[in-house]
């Protein structure tokens, strides 16, 4: 018997939420049919997915996790093209397979790399 069966857990996929009602305590939550479940604790999970659509028009490739491929530097399949976020394939430092989501210790420095690397290719007038 799994865990929701146990202890009366409602899981309710697809389902979006529209109201959480509280006071001081959550006391329950609005479905977007208008229905409204009695609750003592809400737990929203919500998928992420990068949208790609542009990217994909224009030729680029995406990765095995969905998100843009790049490079170390961030650069794609297309000469001059950079994709940077959450949009951008990045990479384990442990294992250098590709992550679908940057590590948050890795959001401030890596939107730094294109600007470096377009910086290189930037000849001063």
């Amino acid at each position: 018997m799994c865990i929701r069966d146990r202890h009366g857990v409602d899981v309710r996929p697809g389902v979006g939420v529209t109201a959480i009602h509280a006071s001081d305590r959550v006391t329950g939550v609005q479905l977007d049919h208008d229905e409204v479940l009695p609750a003592d604790v809400v737990i929203l999970a919500v998928g992420v997915r990068p949208e790609t659509t542009l990217a994909r028009q224009i030729g680029v490739e995406l990765g095995t996790t969905g998100a843009i491929r790049v490079d170390q530097t961030m650069r794609t399949n297309l000469p001059g093209v950079y994709a940077v976020g959450d949009v951008a394939e990045s990479y384990c430092l442990i294992t250098g397979k590709p992550l679908s989501m940057l590590m948050i210790f890795l959001r401030k420095a890596i939107p730094s790399i294109p600007g470096m690397r377009i910086s290189e290719t930037i000849t001063p007038a």
